[in-house]
């Protein structure tokens, strides 16, 4: 993926070194989109205690899975067919 103009500088100002990564996410259906703020406020904080850096981002939107999904959580079973995609760069 190519870096858009706009961002350009906030890349050449990070340190020798350091990369760029692109981390695409899924949140379950389940969550209500009102919640989805607040979701996305925990992901792009867990980057930053780890040291990262937001550049860009894309809220996120609800889409059909191309496959289904399934979690196990205690005794219950989840099969999920869409979820918010999102992703931060």
């Amino acid at each position: 993926m190519s870096i858009t103009e706009d961002h350009k500088e906030d890349i050449s100002s990070l340190p020798a070194g350091r990369q760029v990564y692109e981390l695409a996410y899924l949140i379950l259906p389940s969550i209500p989109e009102e919640n989805l703020p607040q979701v996305v406020a925990n992901i792009q904080e867990v980057i930053e205690k780890e040291g990262g850096k937001k550049i860009d981002s894309e809220n996120p939107f609800l889409r059909e899975l191309t496959y289904e999904m399934s979690k196990v959580v205690g005794a219950s079973r989840y099969v999920v067919k869409n979820a918010y995609i999102g992703w931060i760069k």
